[in-house]
């Protein structure tokens, strides 16, 4: 899960072995919030369902983080997607360089 600064480019993510659940997504936007205390945060989600959850909608009104929920299967809309495309270039690219010199 990550965040990027629209100003700063600055770039904060969490990584899971697994799959990302309600509780992982508010303390994500707990990390979000205490490493921006004074920032005006928004974050633009995907339609995952965990950031549907009460608990995360509510925690987000807390602290102070809009949410602006993505048009359904357009992630080209959500600028975080193209950082992650990128990732996983590189990672796969390493991956290949690997097998390579085996």
């Amino acid at each position: 899960m990550g965040a990027v600064s629209s100003t700063s480019g600055r770039f904060l993510s969490i990584t899971k072995p697994k799959f990302f659940n309600k509780d992982d997504t508010i303390f994500f936007l707990q990390q979000l919030r205490s490493e921006n205390p004074d920032s005006k945060i928004g974050v633009f989600w995907d339609n995952c369902s965990i950031h549907y959850a009460k608990e995360v909608k509510a925690e987000a009104r807390r602290l102070k983080i809009p949410m602006v929920m993505n048009v359904p299967y357009s992630p080209w809309f959500n600028g975080i997607e193209h950082i992650w495309g990128r990732f996983k270039w590189l990672f796969r690219r390493h991956l290949l360089e690997l097998k390579i010199k085996e």
